[in-house]
């Protein structure tokens, strides 16, 4: 994947990442093709970590992938949650990155149990938050990756619940400050969260571009999204 940068925007979000020491990718969670852009930024920015809303369970799993190549890989998903953020291709990402030495480490964040729902929105997102602060040594770079709604920066409200949501993001702008934010948009396709699920379509608009959307907050548009194997999910 190629994505077209604009010099001055590159530059931008560089002196960001230098600032912050974050990269902050927001996603839609189950769609395989996210890491196409993850794998781009890596190229194109100095990161050190990768940091990812997983629950420690995530990462042993991980670890257990990379020492067995022969590992039943249905197993691997055995008390995994279908919400997308864990998939076969995260996995093969993340094998990558390190056995090449891209990057140093993963680190989780998410210290909920595999089942998210059990705790209430804003407590999980402002512990997410703690514990990237208490992980996240300054001397290095991260790229920190979460569902979308986790990474704004400042509260909000949704049409489907009541009461005001802070995102993990506005405790992680107040400590380390306003720190780039990359949305990745889809035209159309379809993704797996709990099941497969369809995206509208958004015509007119340009494809693997990364724009401004201002105050440090950035998109970048791909045509289509592709689901997640989701055939380890299935019984």
């Amino acid at each position: 994947m190629n994505i077209n940068f604009d010099k001055k925007l590159k530059q931008n979000i560089e002196n960001q990442i230098k600032e912050t020491n974050l990269l902050v990718i927001g996603e839609i969670h189950g769609i395989k093709t996210n890491i196409d852009v993850y794998r781009y930024l890596l190229k194109i920015f100095q990161i050190d970590y990768i940091a990812i809303e997983w629950p420690n369970l995530y990462k042993q799993k991980l670890e257990e992938y990379k020492k067995d190549d022969k590992i039943n890989k249905k197993r691997l998903f055995e008390n995994t949650i279908n919400d997308g953020r864990f998939s076969i291709e995260m996995l093969d990402f993340l094998k990558e990155v390190e056995n090449n030495r891209t990057i140093k480490n993963i680190i989780c964040f998410d210290n909920c149990s595999s089942d998210t729902k059990v705790m209430d929105w804003n407590r999980r997102d402002q512990e997410m938050a703690a514990e990237l602060i208490k992980k996240i040594d300054r001397n290095f770079n991260y790229m920190v990756i979460a569902g979308n709604l986790h990474t704004k920066k400042e509260p909000f409200e949704t049409e489907f619940e009541k009461g005001m949501k802070k995102p993990m993001g506005s405790y992680l702008k107040n400590y380390f400050g306003n720190y780039p934010l990359i949305n990745i948009k889809f035209k159309t396709g379809s993704l797996y969260n709990m099941g497969i699920v369809n995206l509208g379509n958004r015509d007119k608009t340009p494809s693997n571009k990364i724009v401004s959307m201002e105050n440090n907050n950035y998109e970048v548009i791909l045509d289509e999204a592709f689901p997640i194997d989701y055939s380890f999910f299935e019984k």
